[in-house]
């Protein structure tokens, strides 16, 4: 089963990060920055550099546990969200990975997966669960 790992970021706005992907079967779709979790890194190391690869942006993550995690066997893969803080950086989408970066409201987003603009399904529950907070 493949591992996956990523940030959630909410700003001072209550609004949320997201990237818009460029790779050809999702191009175009929102979705966290998350990524594949490398040999010998924790989830959370995960969720941090994904955050820097995909965003520009330096955070941290205060918990050791994801806010939220899902399992999807059907797709051999296993999704964690972490709440995070920013702490530096600036926002710079990597060429040929990233489309763009962009603040949603939560309203927004919602419409965003009403519409399947967004990447899967636990990325909502993901948001939702930092909502609650």
């Amino acid at each position: 089963m493949v591992t996956i790992a990523g940030a959630i970021l909410r700003n001072e706005q209550g609004e949320y990060l997201l990237v818009q992907e460029y790779q050809e079967k999702v191009r175009g779709m929102w979705n966290i920055p998350a990524g594949w979790q490398d040999d010998g890194e924790t989830l959370k190391q995960t969720a941090i550099r994904e955050t820097l690869e995909e965003t520009g942006l330096k955070i941290v993550i205060d918990d050791d546990e994801p806010l939220f995690t899902f399992e999807n066997p059907y797709r051999g893969r296993k999704y964690n969200a972490f709440l995070g803080k920013i702490t530096g950086g600036k926002l710079l989408p990597p060429l040929g990975e990233i489309i763009a970066i962009k603040w949603f409201s939560f309203a927004a987003i919602q419409e965003l997966q009403a519409n399947r603009g967004m990447r899967d399904d636990w990325i909502i529950e993901a948001i939702t669960r930092a909502e609650q907070l």
